[in-house]
């Protein structure tokens, strides 16, 4: 990594790794306050799955509701 990352190649890499999941997550515990798992009967990554899966479908619709109502 020392040898790397002082290289135009290496602040890019390094650069594109900064885009992380975390706007996810904030979006979940803040805007849908879903701050813990319940796990009665599914395990963490189930329950994370389905949230997770939420977020995209609403996201899909935000960009473009057509799709929501099978008009593509």
């Amino acid at each position: 990594m020392e040898r790397r990352l002082p290289t135009k190649e290496g602040e890019a890499l390094y650069a594109a790794g900064s885009y992380t999941v975390e706007p996810v997550f904030g979006d979940t515990t803040e805007n849908r306050r879903f701050r813990r798992f319940v796990r009665r009967g599914l395990s963490a990554d189930n329950e994370a799955g389905l949230i997770f899966a939420a977020h995209n479908l609403l996201k899909i619709f935000h960009h473009n509701p057509s799709v929501a109502f099978g008009a593509i």
